[in-house]
């Protein structure tokens, strides 16, 4: 499902499971129904939200600008209010509400009261959320300074110099604590002495807080790339570029990597290796953090609208249709075989949607340049071209289309798969160029290696169908 409201979603929203929180742009607070996007109830401050609502217990904390309130989670209703900036999303831990401004200082708020506790200065604006582990909060400031700062008392325990902003939340994993800055670095830093055990160079600033994933720390940059770095040495593993802004953190499920990026796409790869799974096209930048409720991500973009998205269920292997249930000409002497991803790729005739995500490859899993691929169901004939204006529809007769690469002189090439509706019947194309067209379906990137001619015939079976235009 997707919700706007009037003003449009301005940050991540929360969730308890049931319910999810979002605050918008025309400063109401929004409790809708996790499983069908129905608005509960409603809640108005006097200003935009900005930031994140945070959930705990029976409470949802909203900040908005110069007032953090708590509302009761189940209607709405308030339960006391603090005078502060928030410039972050809060953190609660234990009794304690941890709040970031606008004016520098992270103040600790008693949950149940409302009535300040401590407050602790820093020289710039808090632009990170802070992270409680066991009596320490850390958070990042516009001064350039990552801090750690006594729970009890508010008072610091260390504080380390980076050369720019830290607008990047920090992660701690065992007595490691693994946060960016605006100076193109990732750093991971000693807990307890601030002592830097290890950095790591990206191409721009780095807002997006990290995320560890057993012993990969996986981090977004501004340069428009996905990098996952090995958690004890800072070694990069993998990157995967999507060509713009990264600055929303991942989040990782079952192995499977989630995360938006400024082309407005959310992603879904494999967090060993970072292959593409899927991706859910949204049509505009995603630069809030996700949330998830089990298998449902909600994602906020640039628009002003929530989406709620099933994920993967797991990151699947992949595997091969052997040669014999190919039908090559000519034969490539390397057999080749159609690599798939279960449960990802489909087929339908009768102008029923299809999906395609796989690729040609040869016995050594080397994916085939110069293959034509012909889709078969029933009477009818599912055609795949990178470019140009062939497109499929209920109509077309059977045929085969080859996928070749731009410049012959590479060995690697990309192409966009997007299923959608055309002129009322269903279309298939690789980089829409038509205003008309309507996208039913994610794009899938497709990657063609290794030079070498071949046409594919497969037969495919119809999964799932597509009825008015209705996305299944």
């Amino acid at each position: 499902w997707e919700f706007r409201g009037q003003g449009g979603i301005g940050a991540a929203p929360a969730t308890d499971g049931n319910f999810i929180y979002a605050g918008s742009n025309d400063g109401y607070v929004y409790a809708l129904d996790a499983a069908t996007g129905q608005d509960v109830w409603q809640f108005q401050t006097h200003s935009p939200i900005e930031v994140a609502p945070v959930v705990a217990g029976d409470t949802v904390y909203v900040g908005s600008t110069g007032t953090l309130y708590a509302l009761d989670k189940l209607t709405g209703a308030p339960r006391w209010q603090f005078e502060t900036d928030v410039s972050a999303a809060p953190t609660v831990a234990g009794d304690r509400l941890y709040a970031p401004g606008q004016d520098g200082h992270l103040v600790a708020i008693d949950v149940q009261t409302g009535q300040e506790r401590w407050r602790f200065a820093t020289g710039g604006a808090l632009a990170s959320s802070p992270v409680v582990a066991g009596n320490t909060v850390y958070v990042g400031s516009r001064d350039r300074y990552l801090y750690a700062i006594d729970t009890a008392d508010g008072l610091q325990r260390w504080r380390y110099r980076t050369g720019n902003w830290v607008a990047s939340t920090p992660a701690i994993a065992g007595d490691t604590l693994f946060f960016g800055s605006n100076d193109e670095f990732v750093y991971a830093l000693n807990t307890a002495t601030g002592d830097e055990k290890w950095r790591f160079k990206t191409g721009n600033d780095v807002f997006a807080s990290p995320t560890v994933a057993d012993d990969l720390v996986i981090v977004g940059s501004y340069d428009g790339t996905l990098y996952a770095l090995e958690v004890e040495s800072g070694r990069e593993r993998w990157q995967l570029n999507t060509g713009k802004p990264i600055k929303s953190s991942a989040l990782v499920v079952d192995q499977v990597v989630y995360f938006g990026s400024g082309d407005g796409d959310l992603y879904a790869v494999t967090a060993q290796s970072g292959r593409i799974l899927d991706r859910f096209t949204t049509g505009s930048q995603i630069y809030a953090e996700l949330t998830r409720s089990g298998q449902t991500l909600f994602v906020v973009n640039g628009k002003g609208q929530l989406w709620a998205v099933e994920s993967a269920a797991s990151s699947p292997d992949q595997q091969d249709i052997p040669a014999s249930a190919v039908d090559s000409q000519p034969v490539l002497p390397e057999n080749p075989n159609f690599q798939f991803t279960p449960g990802a790729w489909y087929a339908a005739g009768d102008g029923n949607i299809v999906r395609f995500h796989g690729q040609i490859v040869d016995e050594a899993g080397r994916a085939v340049d110069g293959f034509s691929v012909q889709l078969d169901n029933g009477s009818r004939s599912l055609l795949s071209k990178p470019s140009g204006p062939n497109r499929w529809q209920p109509e077309t007769d059977a045929g085969q289309w080859e996928i070749v690469l731009d410049d012959p002189t590479q060995n690697t090439g990309w192409w966009w798969l997007t299923i959608g509706h055309y002129d009322c019947p269903l279309a298939i194309e690789f980089n829409a160029q038509c205003q008309q067209f309507v996208p039913l379906s994610e794009s899938v990137k497709v990657q063609v290696v290794y030079p070498g001619e071949t046409t594919i015939n497969a037969d495919w079976i119809c999964h799932t169908d597509c009825q008015a235009g209705v996305k299944p």
